[in-house]
């Protein structure tokens, strides 16, 4: 039998309650690699539980995510290749629009994809010059799109305009105009309630790039100047939302070295700060992509200054904590701590993917099972606390145990 020590226990404690680089700051951990190949400047959303990434470097492929099951599924192809679009979601439909275009480079067509149907649909043409490399969000039954690059020029023009999309009346119109300066690679986001918009690029010679962050109030057409993001300037960031929580890093830095980067953030809206979170573990990148599936972000392809990527890493933001064996009523851990055999038992016998991982992410158990119970041999383990989802049709449940 092993023996978790003394000083072990106090290891553990120490790295779970005070070491943020693992509990605080969440942990990535790598999932299938993008099916379409490597690539950068992809468009990519979610809807419900799967995630859909498709374009970049003028491809036209298309493919769906499950994270239940860990694999890619080729969907409908778009009609044009397009990279460093926008996308947006609402009420369920998809919205892609803008981009660098097989047929036109600046495009100003705007499509729609249905995913029961999994039909794209041209819709509305976005009504100021074509561009690419904007930045969106959706905010109720509207999306929102601005700052990008109209003329293809290292140093501009560029627009400060910003536009609204009604997918009912299928109507584009413009609201009140970003207020920092014009510039284009920037990133946008919503919490739900309010758009959030910073960073970017202007290619100028006496400030290249920019890390100021701005709020958008829908209701009152406003925008207001929030915190900075802290550490270097940045454009080609990427990112996602998790429970209002926004979490955007990467990206590329340039200070005339135009080198990436790997530092993530975490900006919560309500106190307006920022917080550091685990750096990317997929290395260097800029023009990477991102979503959120329920709990989880997601983030991926890009390109590290050298070469496109198409690795695909899954973020778990984690709040450590070893008071409970089960994060959910419906799960029952035992023994815990366990030191030869580990029983999860879970309420309902329902088909589900059972994942296990070790405090630094990596993935050391995953099992697909229809059972009520599952047992699983853990003699071999090292000491340390391991948490587990059980992945299903009605989505994610967590928790964590000890191996001693």
């Amino acid at each position: 039998m092993k023996k978790i020590s003394t000083t072990t226990i106090l290891t553990l404690l120490a790295f779970v309650f005070i070491g943020l680089s693992t509990s605080a700051q969440g942990v990535w951990t790598q999932k299938a690699n993008y099916a379409g190949g490597a690539r950068a400047g992809c468009f990519a959303f979610s809807i419900d539980s799967f995630g859909y990434m498709g374009g970049g470097n003028l491809q036209t492929d298309f493919w769906r995510y499950n994270p239940t099951t860990n694999a890619w599924t080729q969907k409908a192809d778009m009609t044009d290749g397009l990279t460093n679009a926008v996308a947006f979601v609402i009420n369920g439909i998809a919205y892609v629009a803008l981009g660098n275009g097989i047929s036109t480079n600046y495009q100003q067509h705007t499509y729609a994809y249905n995913p029961t149907t999994n039909v794209w649909t041209l819709k509305a043409t976005f009504p100021a010059h074509g561009q690419y490399s904007a930045s969106c969000f959706a905010i109720g039954n509207y999306g929102y799109t601005g700052l990008g690059n109209p003329s293809g020029g290292a140093s501009g023009p560029f627009d400060n305009g910003w536009y609204r999309y009604n997918p009912t009346t299928d109507v584009w119109d413009t609201v009140a105009s970003f207020p920092g300066a014009a510039r284009w690679a920037t990133s946008g986001f919503t919490d739900g309630t309010n758009g959030y918009v910073g960073l970017g690029v202007d290619n100028s010679l006496t400030e290249p790039n920019y890390n100021d962050w701005w709020q958008y109030n829908p209701t009152t057409n406003t925008w207001t100047q929030k915190s900075n993001i802290p550490g270097t300037r940045r454009f080609y960031c990427a990112g996602f939302v998790i429970n209002g929580k926004i979490y955007v890093g990467a990206g590329q830095i340039h200070d005339f070295s135009n080198l990436p980067s790997d530092t993530m953030f975490k900006y919560s809206p309500g106190t307006d700060t920022w917080s550091s979170i685990a750096n990317y573990a997929g290395g260097l990148r800029f023009a990477a992509k991102g979503f959120a599936i329920g709990a989880y972000g997601y983030m991926g392809t890009g390109n590290d200054d050298t070469n496109d990527h198409n690795d695909f890493w899954q973020y778990t933001p984690q709040d450590v904590g070893i008071d409970e064996a089960s994060a959910s009523p419906e799960i029952t851990i035992y023994p815990n701590p366990a030191s030869t055999v580990l029983t999860i038992h879970q309420a309902t016998n329902t088909p589900h993917q059972l994942v296990i991982t070790d405090v630094l992410g990596k993935e050391v158990y995953c099992e697909m099972s229809n059972g009520l119970e599952t047992n699983i041999s853990v003699s071999s383990w090292k000491a340390g606390i391991y948490f587990y989802e059980l992945r299903g049709q009605e989505g994610s449940k967590r928790g964590k145990f000890i191996v001693n």
